[in-house]
């Protein structure tokens, strides 16, 4: 439930927004949605390699790993 009220903070979209946008510009696509229980899930896709991320900052060290800028 506390994971839906974080889907409509203005904060949390913006730092999604910004992730994605930070994965893009080293050629992930970086996906946002939700696990069978409503908790945030990040799928980050490059060619046929994929990783899951459950957690802000699980995103953050991987784009600090793949070279991402800094927000």
């Amino acid at each position: 439930m506390q994971a839906a009220a974080q889907a409509c903070s203005p904060q949390v979209e913006k730092w999604k927004a910004n992730a994605v946008a930070r994965a893009a510009l080293r050629g992930v696509a970086l996906h946002v949605t939700e696990d069978d229980h409503g908790d945030p899930l990040y799928v980050a896709v490059q060619g046929a390699m994929t990783r899951h991320m459950a957690g802000v900052d699980e995103v953050e060290r991987f784009l600090t790993l793949i070279g991402a800028p800094a927000a």
